[in-house]
């Protein structure tokens, strides 16, 4: 006779693995670290995560950072993140593991087999042919070839890999509106330079200083920047500018700092 040893398992049978949470379980673990919450992916409304007690090796979640029990609840642009980071996910398992297929849902709702009903989350499931074997059918246990810390590594470095719209281009656009932003706020302090205003040049160049870093935070942080954070910016800048129009008719005016 064969042992099959899965000491991942006990967790599950004991309940060590999981802490207990007055709250949602999907809304705190986005504030963890990624290693430690088995994150794979941080998109801007969603994330990827690892299925903690996995159907076989690979399966993950993508699930939106806001509480959404349903389709109907999420906003569109969470709904068309949620497929996109889900295709991307299916790159990053057929990329790592070659599987011959993929189960691909989502369970609504108790009685549809929700383990949290109230946080939808949409199950990305890797699947080989003749991976149902006899501990499956006899005995009700899959069994698991893989431990959950390699897993997490391997898809990490496979989503951050990128592709078709995967991580590395996400990280180029950001690049490209944080260098927007930063030439949105720098032009008005080198205009008031320029107007021989130093200290609210200077002053200007703080801001611009402070949203850089700001941004940086964010994007760093855990939680992904949002659409709220970035209409901030864009109305930090569109003030600075408004400033720098108004001093600009001051200068011409002959009125003085």
């Amino acid at each position: 006779m064969e042992i099959l040893y899965t000491p991942w398992r006990m967790s599950y049978l004991t309940g060590e693995g999981v802490k207990p949470s007055d709250g949602c379980l999907f809304c705190d673990i986005p504030s963890k670290g990624d290693a430690e919450a088995l994150i794979l992916y941080r998109g801007a409304r969603v994330y990827a995560l690892l299925n903690r007690f996995p159907y076989s090796s690979g399966h993950l979640m993508v699930t939106p950072y806001a509480h959404r029990a349903t389709l109907r609840a999420m906003a569109p642009d969470e709904r068309r993140e949620l497929l996109d980071v889900a295709a991307r996910a299916e790159s990053a398992l057929a990329a790592t593991y070659s599987p011959h297929g993929f189960n691909v849902g989502l369970n609504l709702g108790r009685s549809a087999g929700a383990g949290i009903p109230g946080h939808a989350h949409l199950h990305v499931v890797p699947r080989w042919d003749g991976d149902t074997n006899f501990m499956t059918v006899l005995g009700g246990t899959r069994t698991v070839p893989e431990d959950l810390d390699v897993t997490w590594g391997r898809l990490s470095r496979a989503f951050a890999a990128g592709g078709p719209g995967g991580r590395s281009r996400l990280t180029a656009s950001r690049g490209r509106a944080a260098a927007a932003v930063a030439l949105a706020l720098f032009v008005p302090g080198l205009g008031q330079a320029v107007l021989g205003r130093p200290r609210r040049g200077a002053a200007f160049f703080g801001i611009v200083l402070a949203t850089l870093l700001t941004g940086l935070a964010l994007d760093r942080g855990p939680v992904a920047p949002t659409a709220e954070a970035g209409a901030a910016f864009l109305v930090t800048a569109a003030l600075m500018h408004a400033l720098l129009c108004l001093d600009t008719f001051d200068r011409a005016t002959g009125r003085k700092e």
